[in-house]
């Protein structure tokens, strides 16, 4: 996403019931948004999480988003020798 979408990101993620397992209240401000996109491309660009955002296909509005919020490219199972 980009910050040309924060409008979109706005409109969803001010609404209560979209943000209420995500430990955060919802966005109330443009610039809110513009601060969510700019810290999910920062994860993004650390390998830290990857979120995407959906978009509906015959006018490329963003409709929702999907990702991980962790990323872990390493993880040792101490001793385990299977899952």
């Amino acid at each position: 996403m980009t910050v040309e979408d924060a409008p979109a990101v706005l409109s969803i993620y001010s609404d209560p019931l979209v943000v209420r397992d995500m430990g955060e209240g919802p966005l109330k401000t443009i610039d809110e948004a513009e601060e969510m996109i700019t810290f999910m491309n920062d994860l993004f660009d650390e390998n830290a999480a990857f979120r995407w955002g959906i978009v509906r296909r015959e006018d490329d509005t963003l409709i929702g988003s999907c990702g991980y919020n962790g990323w872990e490219t390493v993880r040792g199972f101490q001793g385990r020798d299977r899952l």
